[in-house]
């Protein structure tokens, strides 16, 4: 009975040192007829939303007309105009908050008063007269994907050979009035652009080639040439469908393969800048279809996968902050967009009809507790373990927690408090810790310099 309530004890102070986040799932009205495919958000907090969809539920009896794209202004949703004549599939609002660009598989955009202008696969929307405008002469086939940098130039991606009239395969930019290629493009479809702080651009999608090199799902364009990421990725199809930067300019690639090089991680990896790393081992049954970042440095999933690596459920939406996290109740099918509001809401768009054992039709949204609170708090330092489950070795990240120069102890103990390992550290923020000589079960794993101790809870399988 000791034993048992000392491990109680420790267990409790092992997982009340984590935050405790809210899982709050809410609808935005009722939501859509049918699938959304594409979000982003405004500087007011306004929700924009793509995708097959025609009409926007408030509630009940209150049915909009909508065509394809819609805004939620926090109380109800409001057409553009009257929106466009196909499918839309990406979205992006440019810096300086004005225009909303609306990419997809349609001809026409239909402003309030009937008229309508041809913008093939793309259009733009002005926030301030209420209007739609043409880009250019569009593109000849489907836009997936949209990027605007900080110079607000305008960067497309999908199934396209022709921008502006022009030959620009599968990615074209916008800039200036004109639109322009990126060499001689790409081989198969892009579905997602974005740029590091250097100002690299890189692209994700079933991609074959990119100026006239092989790749595999991802590439990068440095400006002049197209540039190979290597080693590729391996296994499913090999392809990437989502990317975002960390604040440390890190990138995650989510998409569907089962690794890169030598590094194992489902759907789901991190490209450090020199060489890929796992992210947790990453997500199983199904790929990853998108990618946010959050204030706090959360990164949110979205996608068709249903379990971490390591087999926890993790239906559909997950968050990243250097261990696994669901936000279950969630979804009840596929998350296809995810969109991080400026109060820090994460928005989600998919195939689901309930999130949360709320009705919330296509689309959703999940508060964070800080949300409506003077101030967001700051990540607490912790140390990064991983995998969870771990099988011979378990691997150390004490980076965020503790400065390079403190000595520190590390105490493996038993789930009763029994000390079964100790070693002193130095020199060094990351470590791989072989347990292969421990049982199955729960330990405990302790961190201690002069100034602090964290303590966290592991399971060899």
């Amino acid at each position: 009975m000791r034993n048992l309530i000392l491990l109680c004890f420790l267990l409790f102070q092992v997982f009340s040192s984590f935050p405790v986040r809210a899982q709050t799932w809410s609808s935005l009205g009722i939501g859509f007829d049918t699938i959304c495919y594409a979000l982003t958000t405004d500087a007011n907090g306004n929700v924009y939303a793509g995708g097959l969809f025609e009409k926007a539920l408030t509630s009940f009896g209150n049915v909009k007309e909508v065509n394809h794209v819609a805004r939620w202004n926090g109380s109800e949703w409001l057409p553009l105009g009257k929106g466009v004549d196909g499918p839309v599939y990406a979205l992006a609002m440019d810096k300086n908050n004005r225009y909303l660009y609306v990419g997809g598989s349609f001809s026409n955009a239909y402003n309030s008063n009937g008229t309508f202008i041809s913008t093939p696969n793309i259009a733009r929307w002005d926030k301030l007269t209420g209007n739609w405008s043409a880009v250019g002469s569009g593109l000849d086939d489907d836009c997936l994907a949209l990027f605007i940098d900080d110079n607000n130039t305008v960067y497309a991606g999908g199934a396209f050979d022709k921008a502006g009239g022009k030959t620009a395969h599968r990615i074209a930019k916008w800039e200036g009035g004109a639109w322009s290629a990126l060499g001689s493009g790409l081989t198969g479809t892009c579905s997602e652009i974005k740029k590091d702080k250097n100002g690299l651009l890189y692209v994700a999608g079933y991609i074959n080639s990119a100026g006239g090199i092989a790749v595999k799902g991802l590439t990068r364009w440095n400006g002049s040439i197209w540039e190979k990421f290597t080693p590729d990725f391996y296994g499913a199809t090999q392809s990437a469908f989502a990317l975002v930067f960390d604040a440390e300019d890190r990138l995650y690639v989510g998409g569907y393969f089962h690794g890169a090089g030598n590094v194992e991680s489902f759907n789901i990896i991190l490209w450090d800048g020199s060489a890929w790393q796992s992210v947790g081992g990453g997500l199983k049954n199904g790929l990853v279809l998108s990618l946010a970042l959050d204030s706090l440095g959360n990164i949110f999933l979205g996608g068709g996968f249903t379990q971490s690596a390591s087999g926890f459920d993790m239906p559909y939406i997950a968050y990243w902050n250097g261990n696994w996290n669901d936000l279950s109740p969630g979804p009840d099918d596929n998350v296809r967009a995810i969109a991080i509001g400026p109060a820090g809401r994460v928005y989600a768009a998919g195939d689901f009809t309930i999130a949360g054992n709320v009705e919330a039709r296509y689309i959703a949204q999940w508060t964070p507790a800080w949300v409506g609170t003077d101030k967001i708090p700051e990540k607490k330092a912790a140390i990064n373990i991983y995998p969870q489950p771990a099988g011979d070795y378990l691997y150390m990240d004490v980076q965020e927690a503790f400065p390079p120069s403190d000595e520190l102890t590390l105490t493996i103990m038993a789930g009763d408090g029994r000390i079964l390992k100790t070693r002193q550290l130095s020199g060094s923020s990351a470590y791989q810790l072989f347990i292969a000589d421990l049982p199955r079960g729960l330990y405990l794993l302790q961190v201690q310099s002069a100034k602090k101790q964290i303590t966290r809870a592991f399971i060899r399988q």
